[in-house]
């Protein structure tokens, strides 16, 4: 999934928003007792600054089973994180947009979403 940040450039403060569905499919999952559920679903909330800068909110829920770290029992809960992020038109920062203004949100979500995947889950 790509976006493109022409229009939000073309009208810095305006703020616009996708939503798609996105499957957290990490090869760490392998290594946990917890296991999906269902598609997940992204939204991402943005606009740009009068810099070209794009600020990002992203919010990620997907369905999950989950093992309790405490006493063993399953159960079923949507895995919910939310993360923001700001891109770059050019430079040494972490993401950056192309120029036709896109930027490949498959690599974003994985770098930016893996991280925030619960440590112990109660």
């Amino acid at each position: 999934m790509k976006i493109n940040f022409r229009e939000a450039l073309a009208n810095p403060g305006k703020n616009l928003e996708e939503v798609f569905e996105w499957d957290f499919d990490n090869k760490f999952l392998e290594y946990l007792p917890h296991k999906k559920t269902g598609i997940g679903e992204v939204r991402i909330d943005y606009f740009s600054g009068e810099n070209g800068v794009i600020s990002l909110k992203i919010e990620f829920r997907q369905p999950f089973l989950f093992v309790c770290d405490k006493c063993g029992a399953s159960f079923e809960k949507n895995l919910y994180l939310v993360a923001n992020e700001n891109i770059y038109e050019y430079g040494d920062d972490r993401f950056v947009y192309d120029s036709n203004y896109c930027l490949d949100m498959n690599e974003l979500l994985n770098q930016v979403i893996t991280p925030l995947f619960p440590v112990q889950v109660l």
